[in-house]
């Protein structure tokens, strides 16, 4: 328990870190007291059978979503490719092995899965399209599916002339796909001029729709007549018909061409170019030499968003779009040319909002040491933004002008590997723009996670002062380009925007994050986990169990948070009786009864014992620090814990036991020297 009672703030409140403006520093007091544990839950019943009454927050309860037979393989577990739907009855993810009604596999060897949730429980169905028989997995003829609607009913596909798909022969292209039937539509089947084996390099998707029936695409091939061929241009296909999106307001096609919207780190969206309804897409052009900004509405007018309303307009030579509202009725974007009276020389960042003919533009201020230099994200209705400063600053800006919360903060290396300060792949913004979480380093350069509550002004470091100063020891995704724990596999895919997959904040302000790091006294097991933060009452609970020797990672969440999917080979139910990775739905109110034939689930470590009262609550179990104010913390109410299984020799005692499950040898041997080095000397690391 030693370091579960070290104050957050210690060795971290320093001189001119918080901004005057910031009311309190609120550094996390660990309460591991779900609020919904004092009560009985509707399934209460199948918790017990669970091992989980008494330990998971939210009434939840373990589904295992994907099925007992996978064919001999590991479902992949990577945070990417695992994708919710809206309502949180469906999931899309991968799989290294074929199984089911597999009919064929993508250029990575994963075959693509939905599993959707009934009374029942959870089915899978493979979405990989049937690939034309004499096509190769490579560069010039891959299948891959990567972007869904929001309700999973739709697949936007890339592949090489997919039989019964209508695209060109012998070209690889894009299409439609129904994800219950696969039957396919294609977007890119119709070219004005000859398709070269080449073309799919320069044709890509940057906008999609929530029902994905409207797509923006580029490409250099002429797709509508009066497009020049060899020429970038963006085209949108609204529910099968393709047209020219980048026109000029007066009907006239830019002899340049049309681009893709992309934002400080030349990175496009396919999420935040194209509204939620499909009606109004981003795009740049420059007609006059000068990039600009402009809106497609309709598919009938443009409006020119970045037109100067100021007397004395300057030349732009560099522009980037931040982000849109989901109506496309705001739109966030820098540029150095000065478009208002107000502005001062050099790059500024606006808002444009529609209120009617070329709209309304608002300065939001300077980029800059001590101003916007990169936006984190908006609210749906465009009046909140968050960012940072040149000068690694946390702000806020809403219609009372720009407030710091916090200074001194750097951004934490995106999925891509990028450096400090980059595409905010780890920030999130919930819509009301209410709460913000992200992931950053402190003054000891180790990552961690924060949040911020506006309706309270609070800023809260969660994990500050329990983080060992170790790289990714706390995540809301797996990075590709490091070493992950082996016992939870990754498959190194990409992903189109970082920014918006997976959802780990959900709408009233739950946080989702893996760390192997023990953050309340439940966790005993000394491997990677998944928490929940709730940023409203500050609670910190698991959302897996904390105990046996096998680690889990967060995959993915729905909006509201009621459904947190989760990696891991654990078992978690009775009927899960193999040890590859599974995808779990740690869903509230939810499990399913298991026949008697399912046996009972094995107990780990001390999860048999009668659950314990939950220690008392305060109304706020954070500790609020201002500047000044000193790094003393008071005492932690503590859970009741099993000193038997809990004690360094009953904690390797339950280590090999699970390590002797283990099929084969070699992991057996691997599995019990990494117990014996965990557990046998605890001096060694602190615990």
């Amino acid at each position: 328990m030693g370091k579960l009672i070290r104050s957050c703030c210690s060795a971290r409140v320093r001189a001119g870190v918080f901004a005057p403006a910031l009311l309190a520093l609120s550094c996390l007091a660990l309460v591991a007291a779900p609020s919904a544990l004092a009560a009985e839950c509707p399934n209460e019943v199948i918790r017990r059978e669970q091992h989980v009454a008494g330990l998971l927050a939210d009434c939840r309860a373990f589904e295992e979503v994907s099925p007992q037979e996978k064919g001999g393989g590991d479902v992949v577990a990577d945070g990417v490719t695992s994708i919710s739907s809206s309502d949180g009855n469906g999931v899309v993810y991968h799989s290294r092995s074929p199984f089911g009604d597999e009919v064929g596999a993508q250029q990575d060897g994963h075959v693509v899965y939905l599993a959707r949730r009934s009374a029942s429980g959870w089915t899978t169905h493979s979405v990989t399209p049937l690939p034309r028989a004499d096509a190769s997995q490579v560069v010039f003829a891959a299948t891959d599916v990567n972007l869904f609607s929001d309700d999973l009913t739709t697949a936007v596909t890339w592949g090489y002339d997919l039989p019964g798909g209508n695209g060109v022969p012998e070209r690889r292209g894009i299409w439609v796909e129904n994800t219950a039937s696969r039957a396919l539509e294609s977007v890119t089947g119709a070219p004005e001029g000859e398709l070269s084996p080449f073309a799919f390099f320069e044709t890509e998707v940057y906008g999609i729709s929530a029902d994905a029936r409207h797509l923006a695409f580029v490409s250099t091939t002429p797709y509508v007549p009066g497009a020049e061929p060899n020429v970038e241009n963006i085209y949108e296909w609204n529910d099968g018909h393709v047209s020219l999106a980048g026109v000029l307001p007066d009907g006239t096609v830019p002899a340049g061409g049309s681009h893709p919207v992309t934002n400080a780190q030349g990175r496009s969206a396919y999420r935040g170019a194209m509204s939620a309804d499909g009606s109004r897409l981003l795009f740049t052009a420059d007609p006059n030499g000068e990039p600009q900004l402009y809106m497609r509405v309709d598919n009938s007018r443009t409006i020119w968003i970045s037109a100067p309303r100021g007397s004395e307009p300057t030349v732009s030579t560099t522009l980037s779009a931040e982000a849109m509202t989901p109506d496309g009725r705001n739109v966030f974007f820098t540029t150095d040319a000065k478009l208002l009276d107000a502005a001062e020389p050099g790059s500024h960042l606006y808002r444009w909002t529609d209120t009617g003919g070329s709209g309304t533009l608002t300065l939001l201020g300077v980029l800059g040491q001590t101003s916007f230099n990169q936006v984190l994200g908006v609210s749906d209705d465009g009046h909140v933004a968050y960012g940072l400063t040149g000068g690694g600053d946390f702000v806020m800006w809403d219609e009372n002008g720009q407030k710091t919360i916090a200074d001194g903060l750097a951004i934490a290396k995106d999925f891509f590997g990028d450096g400090a300060n980059q595409a905010p792949s780890t920030a999130r913004v919930s819509p009301s723009g209410d709460y913000v979480t992200f992931l950053a380093k402190d003054l000891d350069s180790i990552r961690q996670l924060y949040v911020y509550d506006r309706p309270q002004d609070r800023f809260t470091c969660v994990t500050c002062g329990r983080i060992a100063p170790q790289l990714n020891a706390v995540e809301f995704f797996p990075e590709s380009h490091e070493k992950q724990d082996e016992e939870v596999t990754t498959s190194g895919a990409t992903i189109f925007e970082s920014g918006l997959r997976p959802n780990f904040l959900s709408t009233t302000g739950e946080v989702f994050f893996s760390t192997p790091e023990s953050l309340v006294p439940q966790d005993t097991n000394g491997v990677k986990d998944v928490y929940e933060y709730d940023i409203a009452s500050q609670r910190l609970s698991l959302v897996s169990t904390g105990k046996g020797a096998l680690p889990a990672q967060f995959a993915n969440a729905s909006p509201d948070g009621s459904n947190v999917f989760i990696y891991t080979r654990q078992q978690l139910v009775p009927s899960d009786r193999d040890e590859l990775v599974d995808l779990y739905d740690a869903r509230s109110g939810g499990g399913f009864s298991e026949p008697s034939s399912a046996g009972v689930l094995p107990c780990l470590d001390d999860a048999c014992q009668p659950p314990s009262a939950p220690p008392p609550t305060a109304e706020s179990p954070a500790t609020a620090l201002s500047p000044g104010s000193g790094n003393s913390v008071p005492p932690l109410a503590s859970t009741p814990r099993s000193t038997h299984s809990t004690s360094p020799a009953g904690r390797l005692h339950h280590a090999l036991l699970q390590c002797r499950r283990k099929r084969r040898r070699h992991r057996r041997i691997d599995c019990e020297r990494a117990a014996r080095r965990r557990y046998a000397h605890p001096t060694r690391k602190g615990r």
